[in-house]
């Protein structure tokens, strides 16, 4: 029991939360192995999740398409290395190739992302 109580922490503590319950507005992109938000104004992508099965409703634009979307949703960072542990910590998506990732709780909006622009 006690082993699986450490086991269950150490787990809990691969990532730390940044900013939760927060509302933000960006471009996501979906694709093949591919699930990225960026939000408006911010030049790094992240990983983002959804928390349950029914967030997306009618607001996901499909395979290899981008949408304009508003969420709500927990953003958390990659946790750091411990310099005397031999456990690697990977980031988050595929082949944890992202730093942060958004784990989103609820899509408030979207709307398409006009023909030619790749930002919002």
């Amino acid at each position: 029991m006690k082993a699986l109580m450490i086991f269950a922490l150490a787990a809990c503590s691969a990532a730390t939360s940044a900013d939760e319950g927060r509302t933000v507005r960006g471009v996501y992109t979906a694709g093949f192995e591919v699930s990225e938000f960026t939000p408006c104004g911010a030049g790094t992508a992240l990983w983002l999740e959804t928390k349950g099965t029914d967030v997306w409703g009618d607001h996901h634009p499909g395979l290899n398409g981008s949408v304009i979307l508003e969420v709500e949703g927990d953003i958390e960072q990659k946790a750091e290395q411990d310099e005397d542990s031999l456990e690697l910590q990977q980031g988050f998506g595929h082949l944890g190739a992202y730093e942060t990732r958004i784990l989103v709780t609820r899509i408030v909006s979207s709307e398409p992302l006009p023909e030619g622009q790749d930002g919002c």
